[in-house]
């Protein structure tokens, strides 16, 4: 039997579901830039009962990109974009970049996984990482 993620977090309101990625630091960017979110961002990438090693694995992701925004923000700077326009989604946690990836790799050590689990969170990360790669690419 799996576990599921049924934490009680609160979590930000751009969080809470995913039909609210219209209202995502990355909806705003791409609005700023005269773009659109790909039309599949809509489309949750899983289901409702992810478990959560899955979902430690697509965070692992999603957390670890944010330190290397730090050297996109900072060249985005150089473009005049920054965290109120264009580059929202590169500025750095209000708690600092490497204390927020602290935390999280720390909650992630805790985690109580099988051998199951540990290959389901590395299935997450490459799904995740994917997933990021292919909307790269059609942008590009």
């Amino acid at each position: 039997m799996s576990t599921r993620c049924t934490t009680t977090r609160s979590w930000p309101p751009c969080c809470r579901t995913w039909n609210s990625a219209a209202a995502t630091p990355i909806a705003a960017d791409l609005s700023d830039l005269g773009t659109v979110l790909p039309a599949d961002a809509a489309t949750p990438p899983f289901d409702a009962q992810l478990d959560l090693a899955t979902a430690l694995g697509w965070l692992y992701v999603s957390e670890g990109s944010k330190l290397g925004a730090a050297v996109l923000y900072k060249l985005a700077g150089k473009i005049g974009l920054d965290e109120h326009h264009g580059a929202r989604h590169l500025a750095g946690h209000p708690d600092g970049r490497a204390r927020h990836w602290r935390d999280f790799t720390s909650v992630l050590d805790t985690a109580v996984l099988d051998a199951a689990g540990e290959a389901r969170v590395i299935d997450g990360a490459r799904a995740a990482f994917l997933r990021m790669h292919g909307h790269v690419e059609a942008c590009a």
